[in-house]
């Protein structure tokens, strides 16, 4: 293919958005023609679409010095405006515009698509300080105005989802990629007034899971099963994270096998390479470890704990990965975390990151993590990265890796290098990751992430802190001690402060505003998780029979209602609730991505809890009614309905008509319970019947695959 051949066809894959394919074409273009000033103009254009300002600038004046800016046609103005205007110079912007809107065959086009986007903020008047206001305010002060503040948010909720307690930094095992590895100080024990402040707390509150451990080893402490024995007997479910590397005693063992989830730290299958990457450790022990917790649960009548593996994928590891897939499934492991490598403190490490890999040694091992995900997927085993999705950050390396070796292109705008970005954790602490930039934050958004109000991290010395990463700040948000509790602490003005940060987007703590792990989202969807999550936790605590309890109940769901319903009977607040959670459940209301959707279940629970003692209808008694029977006991069942012919005029086993949709018309009016797959068409045969009902779906899953 011939030059003006490649120009052709980078212009119809611009046209048509097959934006890497414009980049390298254009590349290889200019690998021959460095001047060409199409491929330089079309590619500053291809900059600016994916906001790479800074390469845009390079090619536009290698554009604009092959050809003269008066002959410049209309689109390539348009396009460096849009450049200038994104970099806050507005009247070469606005210039650039006017030039473009004159040489324009369909300048009412033109005018439509820019003249809003340039003078929108102000009048011309005054339209550069305008833009150049709003630059700095995105760029430099990342303090935005509160969206929809609600005071009640910024407080902690009286129970706690998890509470992720440090009883021990100290460790056993001194591996290649950790800090242990190399620290002076070798850790410290959890002191005898911290762990009751935190036992007292949990009792007194009702908290039923506990974390042990996210750096150190649990187990080397001496005094650990004296507390465990302690949390078990308050009810406490318990998850830990240990490398299991240690000789155990029958006691541990028992108590071990009592635990909830056992995450262990197992990288590969090869006892050599284990004791080279985990210095100390013995993967014998480990396996060992792990079947004798095992056995003690089975001899004592129970099932044992859930015992996962977690890895840190590296480039030892991974020619490997597909052996400890295969020892995990001989051991009956159902999943395998993955970590990608961290850089701590600047060091070399004597293992790298797959992403630093390259070429034909970077495709050799994505070939060998895919052979270990397939033979994961026939035997169930359920693999996947912590803190990113690792399949689509190797897809785009595999893109960047195969442009280099196919066409001699270093892809660089369509898809950013990975690179190792610098994450500042304290004031003498670093962390290094590579990644493909970190996306900052705009108006309006916010991180989402619920530790501050749910997941308090606590270090042996009682220092609290708001999450796991922030265990690595340089000070804590508060220290639990004999004169100040868990509660204490979490509702202190440190913590106040930064959860208020959160749910307004004004960010100001460096931890949060370039963290790891919690994803950017709009401020009103972290808002909806935390006040969803308050009312989850204190549910039990409601009593919907009350006037108080359903209000509490509203305003949880739908706070915008309060001030409507305060003088509202019982009566109309029950008609109320159940009209308005079975709407939000016909209308697909869930929080913005499937993996967030706990919302049904809370709404069909309360349905049920609300319907108790109220005549309903239940509508299909095929096989998802049948699913459904158990949750449906409290009901007051007046009749059922299905479009089955051959059921009609029949009756169930305690009495109740199975009866023809039509005579449904003629019936009083009560809420419809649709245990049917095809609930969209039976809810849109129920309207035209019954127009006024209040129809319940019971057609989806919740978040773990159980029928509500």
């Amino acid at each position: 293919m011939n030059k003006d051949e490649m120009l052709k066809q980078a212009v119809v894959h611009f046209e048509c958005e097959d934006y890497l394919d414009v980049e390298i074409l254009c590349k290889k273009i200019l690998m021959h023609d460095p001047s060409n000033s199409f491929a330089n103009g079309l590619l500053g254009r291809l900059a600016v679409k994916f906001g790479e300002y800074t390469k845009a600038i390079d090619f536009f004046k290698k554009y604009i010095e092959e050809v003269n800016i008066e002959q410049r046609e209309d689109s390539f103005l348009l396009a460096i405006a849009d450049l200038y205007a994104a970099l806050g110079n507005c009247s070469e912007a606005e210039g650039l515009y006017h030039k473009a809107l004159t040489l324009s065959t369909s300048p009412e086009l033109v005018e439509k698509e820019y003249l809003d986007k340039f003078t929108t903020f102000n009048t011309k008047n005054n339209f550069k300080n305008s833009y150049i206001g709003k630059k700095k305010l995105f760029t430099e002060n990342h303090v935005f105005p509160a969206v929809l503040s609600d005071n009640e948010l910024i407080w902690a909720p009286s129970t706690l989802d998890n509470i992720l307690f440090q009883m021990s930094t100290k460790c056993n095992l001194r591996c290649v990629y950790c800090a242990q590895h190399w620290a002076i100080d070798h850790g410290h024990d959890a002191n005898e007034i911290t762990i009751k402040s935190i036992l007292d707390f949990i009792q007194e509150t009702g908290i039923k899971q506990i974390t042990l451990n996210a750096y150190g080893e649990t187990l080397v402490y001496k005094h650990w099963t004296k507390y465990a024995k302690a949390l078990l007997e308050n009810g406490v479910s318990i998850f830990i994270l240990t490398n299991l590397s240690m000789d155990l005693t029958d006691e541990e063992y028992t108590l071990l096998s009592k635990f909830c989830d056992i995450a262990v730290s197992i990288d590969t299958a090869d006892r050599r390479l284990f004791k080279e990457i985990r210095t100390h450790g013995r993967l014998e022990t480990v396996l060992f470890n792990i079947n004798k917790i095992r056995i003690a649960a089975l001899k004592d009548g129970r099932q044992p704990p859930n015992i996962r593996w977690a890895c840190a994928l590296t480039d030892k590891i991974i020619p490997q990965l597909e052996d400890l897939v295969y020892l995990a499934k001989i051991n009956n492991i159902n999943t395998i975390g993955m970590n990608d490598l961290w850089y701590l403190d600047g060091r070399d490490l004597p293992v790298n990151s797959i992403f630093s890999l390259q070429g034909d040694t970077f495709f050799k091992s994505v070939e060998s993590f895919n052979r270990a995900m397939s033979v994961a997927r026939d035997a169930n085993i359920e693999m996947s990265f912590f803190f990113l999705d690792g399949e689509k950050a190797l897809s785009r390396k595999m893109t960047i890796e195969k442009a280099k070796l196919e066409n001699n292109v270093e892809i660089d705008i369509v898809e950013k290098p990975f690179e190792l970005h610098t994450h500042v954790l304290s004031k003498n602490r670093s962390v290094e990751l590579f990644g493909q930039g970190i996306e900052p934050l705009k108006k309006g958004y916010t991180r989402l992430c619920l530790a501050p109000w749910f997941y308090p991290c606590i270090y042996p010395n009682g220092d609290v802190y708001a999450c796991c990463i922030g265990i690595q700040a340089e000070n804590p948000l508060g220290q639990v001690t004999s004169e100040c509790s868990v509660a204490t602490v979490m509702n202190n003005s440190k913590f106040v402060d930064l959860r208020h940060q959160l749910i307004t987007g004004n960010i100001t703590d460096p931890l949060c505003k370039k963290c790891i792990l919690a994803p950017i989202v709009p401020v009103e969807t972290l808002k909806s998780r935390v006040r969803q999550k308050m009312y989850e936790n204190n549910r039990d605590a409601l009593d919907l029979k009350t006037k108080e309890g359903l209000l509490e109940f509203i305003k949880a769901l739908c706070p915008e209602q309060v001030f409507l319903k305060e003088k509202s009977s019982l009566e109309e607040l029950t008609l109320f609730l159940i009209d308005y959670c079975a709407k939000q459940v016909l209308n697909g209301n869930v929080i913005e991505t499937p993996e967030y959707d706990y919302f049904h279940p809370l709404i069909r629970a309360k349905i049920l809890e609300l319907c108790e003692g109220h005549p309903v209808y239940i509508w299909g008694m095929g096989g998802r009614y049948q699913e459904s029977k158990k949750r449906l006991k409290g009901l007051v069942v007046k009749a059922f309905f299905d479009n089955s012919c051959d059921l009609y005029g029949s009756k169930t086993e305690n009495g109740i008509p199975i009866m023809n949709p039509i005579e449904l018309s003629t019936m009083p009016n009560y809420p419809i319970f649709v245990c049917s797959s095809a609930v969209d068409e039976i809810t849109a045969e129920i309207k035209l019947l019954a127009p006024e009902s209040v129809i319940v779906g019971f057609e989806r899953r919740n978040y773990n695959g159980v029928d509500y």
